[in-house]
């Protein structure tokens, strides 16, 4: 079953072609992909604001360690293996935290999981592990479902066991 994909990863995925041609490159990278992320407003980059992290910076930091390409202006970059790889990961982290669409904060996860490319070792380097990003994850999605702001909210119209609830929630006791 393959899972929607929410505005905000459109836009990043979008952003991340951008960065990618503005770099001459026939394929889009985990660097243009942290880039094309960083560049949204969304609650992959709040996650990453509530550990402290500033965008600015991690998109200079990223920038600095991408190289100019020499390749032609084309309309539809493709993606590398280790972006699919990323995208992949997302796909896990969603289903794994129950979400119903791919967003950006499961873009961050895959990132973060991701080992072999630019973008991970940008986040790793500044001092983000998969385990933050993951306890900032599941916080981010829990204070907006109390909010109100989460879409499942038939979800959360009945008190659910502690049996019936996801594992993650589970294991932070949420």
């Amino acid at each position: 079953m393959k899972l929607a994909h929410s505005e905000g990863v459109r836009r990043t995925l979008a952003n991340a072609q951008n960065a990618a041609a503005q770099d001459l490159h026939r394929f889009v990278h985990t660097e243009h992909l942290l880039i094309g992320f960083l560049e949204e407003r969304s609650s992959g980059t709040a996650v990453l604001k509530s550990l402290g992290f500033n965008r600015e910076t991690l998109k200079q930091t990223c920038q600095a360690k991408c190289h100019r390409g020499n390749s032609t202006m084309e309309d539809n970059l493709k993606l590398t293996s280790r972006v699919q790889e990323i995208l992949a990961y997302a796909g896990e982290e969603c289903k794994k935290l129950e979400d119903e669409k791919i967003d950006t904060r499961h873009i961050l996860l895959g990132i973060v999981r991701e080992d072999g490319g630019i973008a991970g070792s940008v986040l790793r380097e500044s001092g983000l592990t998969y385990e933050k990003a993951f306890r900032a994850s599941v916080t981010y999605a829990t204070s907006h479902e109390k909010e109100g702001a989460h879409e499942h909210t038939e979800k959360r119209t009945r008190k659910k066991s502690y049996e019936s609830r996801p594992f993650w929630r589970r294991m932070l006791g949420v």
